[in-house]
């Protein structure tokens, strides 16, 4: 795919957050939306010309369950836009699921990082993003998410506490994880499997 559709592609994803200021929806249920949605979890593949082929309205009302008929989002260059090219630059570079950089920098906290955004430096986010990949494992912030403890998640999917705790510990124990394991967590969490992989494989 050439460059040209690409940036429209990275374009369009940016304008989306534009749209979720725009109708004042949670920054949280936004990306919890958006990171479960096709649109995403094609770009995360690398298949930009899948993703190229839906409307943005077609993405926005699909994965918030809205029913806009039209917008008003073009030629907006704001801090939300600002923001979807971060998280857009962080996938392209580490090729993550946007579930694992949504789940490791929240919305709230990289919308608060730079003012204006369009000071900021994009190899110094990406420098950031891997410091804030550290603090806590993925296990750690979902259950923190959840309020909830690793007694509870063992109880409700059956995982051994033992083995959630080694989880907990380091995210590389999680990679290894089995697809049953990554199944259970992700039906239970209510998150894209992708969230438990170290790398998206790419499209060819």
């Amino acid at each position: 795919m050439d460059s040209s559709r690409i940036f429209d592609v990275e374009d369009m994803f940016c304008n989306l957050f534009v749209l979720a200021g725009k109708c004042e929806i949670k920054k949280d249920v936004f990306t919890r939306s958006l990171e479960s949605h096709n649109f995403c979890l094609s770009i995360e593949k690398g298949d930009y010309s899948h993703a190229y082929e839906m409307s943005i309205l077609e993405v926005f009302n699909g994965a918030l369950d809205h029913c806009l008929a039209s917008n008003d989002y073009e030629n907006v260059v704001d801090d939300y836009y600002w923001v979807g090219k971060c998280y857009f630059y962080i996938q392209s570079m580490t090729h993550k699921s946007f579930s694992y950089i949504f789940l490791k920098l929240p919305f709230e906290k990289l919308y608060k990082m730079y003012n204006p955004y369009h000071e900021v430096d994009f190899g110094n986010i990406l420098d950031m993003f891997f410091e804030f990949e550290k603090e806590e494992t993925i296990i750690e912030l979902l259950c923190k998410r959840r309020n909830i403890t690793l007694t509870y998640v063992s109880k409700k999917t059956s995982i051994p506490i033992s083995t959630l705790r080694k989880y907990r510990l380091s995210d590389e124990h999680l990679y290894k994880a089995s697809f049953n394991y990554i199944y259970l967590l992700a039906n239970f969490f209510v998150v894209p499997e992708t969230l438990f992989l170290k790398e998206i494989p790419q499209v060819k």
